[in-house]
């Protein structure tokens, strides 16, 4: 395997994995990093908990100031159609991001770890890499 640097034709190279692991250092708390292991981390997946509360709470606050506005006999507020379309917007933006990140922890980030685990950064001139 060949892993001299395309740009300098330097050998001075280092797998970015190797980087991330030798910059971690353990103190009182769970982890801190160098500055080069933070430039050399792999690529994080999206979350599923935290934006999914975030966008149920805020649709959820917004539809309570919207329906409040309403008349109390107006038909968004006392039919089954204006229900239904309340839970829709109430519940569609968060479904959306759980397939979003679902879709996107299983193809594009496993993509990008993957070309990750294969990238070498030159000693030399600090380029980064991919050696197949």
């Amino acid at each position: 395997m060949d892993c001299t640097c395309p740009s300098c034709a330097s050998g001075d190279t280092r797998k970015l994995s190797l980087i991330y692991a030798g910059g971690a250092i353990l103190a009182r708390k769970p982890s801190v990093h160098t500055v080069a292991a933070s430039l050399a981390a792999p690529p994080k997946p999206l979350s599923y908990a935290g934006p999914m509360v975030i966008l149920f709470l805020a649709f959820l606050i917004i539809a309570d100031i919207v329906v409040a506005k309403l008349p109390p006999d107006a038909w968004f507020v006392r039919s089954r159609l204006g229900s239904f379309l309340q839970a829709v917007f109430l519940f569609a933006p968060p479904i959306g991001w759980l397939i979003l990140a679902y879709r996107y922890n299983r193809t594009t980030w496993r993509r990008l770890l993957e070309r990750w685990g294969h990238s070498f950064q030159c000693g030399r001139c600090g380029r980064v890499f991919v050696v197949a």
